[in-house]
């Protein structure tokens, strides 16, 4: 009703399976809780959105129809959560899937819960073949594409991050010395500030602002100090940004100073 606008009975008894009893039962007791949200249309034999319609069910963010129709492109919008009747039309880009063994996963998992050490044989873009590390591993921690684990490095004496995928064998695991609290780029958060490119027209900066929720033509994203990287490579603010032009570049970051080294 939401954002279709309308609804009858059938609606609800072929979207939930349930019988015409209970769909007017269920559509009695919306109105006795909302009696302004709907009215009867005689001639469309349906229901209509009131003028004074205020959603009591789910929430009105445009972000919440759009995140629902994301879900219906993907596997996790077919477990019968979503909520949308009649879906308009609609794509969603496909990304490749990133493939993680099962049982590798289960046991970083387990050493984080358990507070120990794992050994890895770790397949780093920086070598040919894979090698056998030491990790301590305390979080995971997604990009936006791969999964990665947080981890003290036995043989670096840091903390780095994995891509699961790539750990492509797990051996002795025991008990670790190593404090999670001592990640530092993990704990601590950095705030990225974006704006419009300088040199875009106004109304150009105008509908980026908005796109971006900006306030005062600023818009502030706090993020893990370990995961600014991914966070500025998906903005596209890495090392080429100012090598784009403004219309295909779009935001500028305004605080280059404040971020990590390693960051671009």
């Amino acid at each position: 009703m939401l954002w279709d606008g309308e609804m009858n009975r059938s609606d609800l008894v072929d979207f939930f399976g349930i019988s015409p009893q209970q769909a007017s039962a269920d559509i009695q007791h919306y109105k006795e809780r909302a009696p302004d949200n709907i009215t009867y249309d005689r001639n469309g034999k349906c229901y209509i959105r009131s003028e004074a319609f205020s959603p009591i069910l789910v929430s009105d963010r445009a972000e919440a129809y759009t995140d629902a129709l994301l879900g219906l492109g993907t596997t996790t919008g077919h477990d019968g959560s979503n909520w949308i009747g009649s879906p308009p039309p609609y794509a969603v880009l496909p990304s490749p899937h990133r493939r993680i063994s099962p049982a590798i996963l289960r046991t970083v998992v387990q050493a984080i819960c358990r507070g120990d050490m794992v050994e890895v044989d770790y397949q780093s873009m920086n070598r040919p073949a894979p090698t056998t590390r030491w990790l301590s591993p305390h979080a995971l921690g997604y990009d936006g594409l791969r999964w990665h684990v947080r981890a003290y490095s036995h043989q670096h004496e840091m903390f780095r991050d994995y891509v699961v995928a790539r750990i492509v064998k797990t051996g002795d695991r025991k008990a670790s010395s190593i404090d999670p609290a001592a990640d530092e780029a993990w704990h601590k958060t950095i705030t990225v500030r974006i704006a419009p490119h300088e040199q875009l027209t106004d109304a150009q900066k105008t509908a980026i602002a908005w796109e971006y929720g900006m306030r005062d033509g600023v818009a502030e994203i706090t993020v893990r100090a370990s995961m600014v990287f991914y966070l500025l490579r998906m903005l596209r603010l890495d090392e080429d940004a100012e090598r784009r032009s403004p219309k295909a570049q779009q935001i500028v970051l305004l605080n280059p100073e404040d971020m990590p080294r390693g960051s671009f």
